[in-house]
């Protein structure tokens, strides 16, 4: 099982879902799917585009995926940073 996300990377992927998306913040858990959070298919590939962008951790397209949970995209950001090393 992943480490829990970093608070900052959870918070950063709540503002986009916010923001982009309209999605009420009461709503947002790390166990929210992106199903869950009323997100179409074409919604998840462009959450992970904003993601991409904001942060330059990829994600592979196919796994942009309506059963992914915020927490899961959460914690590939965070480790993903993680592993990197400091910038």
């Amino acid at each position: 099982m992943p480490a829990d996300p970093a608070p900052d990377v959870f918070d950063l992927v709540r503002t986009i879902l916010t923001e982009q998306f309209k999605v009420d913040p009461a709503a947002i858990s790390a166990g929210a799917s992106l199903s869950d959070l009323a997100l179409d298919s074409l919604s998840a590939v462009e959450l992970v585009d904003i993601l991409e962008e904001r942060t330059s951790v990829p994600f592979e397209t196919e796994k942009a995926s309506l059963s992914l949970t915020v927490g899961e995209i959460a914690a590939h950001i965070a480790d993903s940073l993680a592993a990197a090393g400091p910038a």
